[in-house]
């Protein structure tokens, strides 16, 4: 199970309790520690921790950055989506979704967005203004904690829309 997937398992979760700011906090999600927030905990404690690997862990530690994992790939991804449509005309769209589901690009994890745009520039774009900073890239020279966080947030997102043909949903 990808962080997509537990993210739209999480939102289909039967109630959507209040927000508990007591259970907000680092979560282990297949050995990689995750910072989630008070909302995104307190659904995943409505479905019993029963999601995959995903477990509390609970610490004092702050988390790394202002985003929840789960949230801002959600966010990212629709700031993504807008994004593209923005850029690339209604027929481009089109050919993108119905490419992406191709051999050529489905089994390859290819995007044919890349055919009309530099996608990577809008993807970091919609990073800019759903997380308020540049994303740090390998090209930077930074630590790798920080650029792992940043691909991976930009991987999952990326992931989500293209799964939803571009059209994510707030």
């Amino acid at each position: 199970m990808n962080l997509a997937t537990l993210q739209r398992a999480i939102e289909n979760a039967p109630t959507a309790p209040a927000a508990n700011p007591a259970i907000r906090g680092w979560w282990l999600y297949g050995g990689n520690p995750l910072y989630i927030c008070a909302h995104c905990a307190a659904r995943i404690m409505a479905r019993g921790c029963s999601l995959g690997s995903c477990q509390p862990v609970w610490t004092d530690q702050p988390a790394p950055s202002a985003w929840c994992a789960l949230c801002t790939t959600q966010r990212l991804a629709l700031e993504f989506s807008r994004e593209l449509r923005d850029a690339l005309t209604p027929e481009q769209m089109t050919d993108v979704v119905v490419l992406n589901q191709t051999p050529r690009f489905k089994d390859h994890g290819c995007c044919a967005t890349h055919n009309y745009c530099d996608a990577n520039v809008v993807m970091a774009d919609a990073f800019e203004t759903v997380v308020g900073r540049e994303p740090v890239l390998p090209c930077d020279g930074a630590e790798s904690d920080q650029i792992d966080a940043d691909s991976a947030l930009m991987d999952e997102a990326w992931t989500l829309a293209r799964a939803a043909g571009f059209e994510v949903r707030s």
